[in-house]
């Protein structure tokens, strides 16, 4: 019984790929490329413009997190870690994240 769930939860988990590859195979005289694209971009569009605006937040709040984690330690300890270290980790991830998503945009990906 436990098989049979499994394989009904990846087949739910697999339908938003598989809506794609369907599309592509509707062709009457082959493959409608076409068709595949745009169902793709409806995709691709939707996540590049929910990561335009949600990593700057979840930055954000991963850096108060951070910030709250460094004043809850004790005087040694911070003495130890500064709090730059983890500041610009989480800055230089924002700024990747961000950037992949501006170039994808760009690209029209």
């Amino acid at each position: 019984m436990k098989k049979i769930l499994d394989a009904i939860k990846v087949g739910i988990y697999m339908l938003p790929f598989m809506l794609p590859l369907n599309a592509l195979a509707q062709g009457p005289s082959g493959p409608n490329v076409d068709l595949a694209k745009q169902e793709i971009q409806k995709w691709t569009d939707g996540l590049t413009t929910l990561a335009l605006w949600m990593i700057p937040i979840i930055g954000a709040l991963v850096a108060m997190i951070t910030v709250i984690r460094w004043f809850m330690r004790d005087e040694q300890e911070r003495e130890q870690l500064p709090i730059t270290k983890p500041l610009f980790k989480v800055i230089w991830a924002i700024a990747i994240g961000e950037s992949i998503t501006i170039i994808l945009k760009i690209l029209g990906l």
